[in-house]
């Protein structure tokens, strides 16, 4: 709606029926109101906690552009059916049939990145602690897809549980780069875990608002640039179902 003006709105009065106080709120008001901000409109005016346009990342898009289930999106393409890796396996090797699944969709990885989020609270008395969650990614580099290669969510209060997760990960995956995201760093140490596993970590901040991050990546998920492995395997689905769940 940027640049719209309201010299350019034609007003449909039957809008007046639908308004709750048309003496305070008219017509000509509610539009004018949508026009100039439609994030403080949908507070305001819908007593909705987010922007109905921008925050909410649609399970319509994630199941049209983003599965890899071999299906076709909406402008004919066909998306691969992938496999989720498992750290039991590490990197497929060729010959097995995961190599030969991503090998067959022509994808090959310009780097891997596995991505933590840590949730280092202190849990009140009989409830868990957060979730901590790790996330293979890799970036093909013939076209620059994201692709959610591996998950795990887990609660732990230990640093020494994570530690080891973490360094099962890194054994098994042999990341490019291994990041933090940055707010969790205050809560955990990145000078430990780089001398107790031997690797760099990278610290990453939101570079705009959430709104913002969540608006760039559905227009990457939008043009076919985010794959979610999606596979009939019996494993695939369940785990990646947390990555599509929390996404919307």
């Amino acid at each position: 709606s940027k640049g719209w003006r309201m010299d350019n709105v034609v007003i449909d009065p039957e809008l007046e029926k639908y308004l709750l106080w048309p003496e305070f709120w008219t017509p000509k008001k509610v539009v004018e109101d949508y026009i100039s901000d439609r994030y403080a409109f949908a507070l305001s005016r819908q007593n909705r906690p987010r922007d109905p346009e921008s925050k909410l990342f649609q399970r319509e898009v994630i199941e049209d552009y983003c599965l890899a289930d071999g299906g076709a999106r909406p402008d004919g393409s066909i998306r691969p059916a992938l496999s989720c890796w498992d750290v039991s396996i590490g990197i497929p090797k060729k010959g097995t049939q995961l190599y030969e699944q991503y090998a067959a969709a022509g994808i090959e990885f310009a780097r891997t990145v596995i991505a933590i989020d840590t949730a280092a609270t202190v849990p009140k008395a009989g409830t868990d602690p957060d979730y901590t969650v790790l996330e293979l990614w890799g970036l093909d580099k013939n076209t620059y897809t994201r692709i959610i290669l591996d998950l795990i969510r887990f609660r732990t209060q230990s640093p020494s549980r994570f530690k080891r997760i973490l360094g099962q990960w890194i054994t098994a995956y042999d990341p490019d780069f291994v990041v933090f995201e940055s707010n969790a760093m205050a809560r955990w140490s990145a000078v430990d875990i780089e001398e107790s596993l031997g690797i760099v970590v990278t610290k990453s901040e939101l570079r705009g608002t959430k709104v913002e991050e969540i608006e760039s990546f559905r227009d990457l998920a939008e043009h076919g640039m985010l794959l979610i492995p999606w596979a009939q395997d019996g494993r695939t689905r369940p785990r990646m179902n947390i990555f599509v769940e929390e996404l919307v």
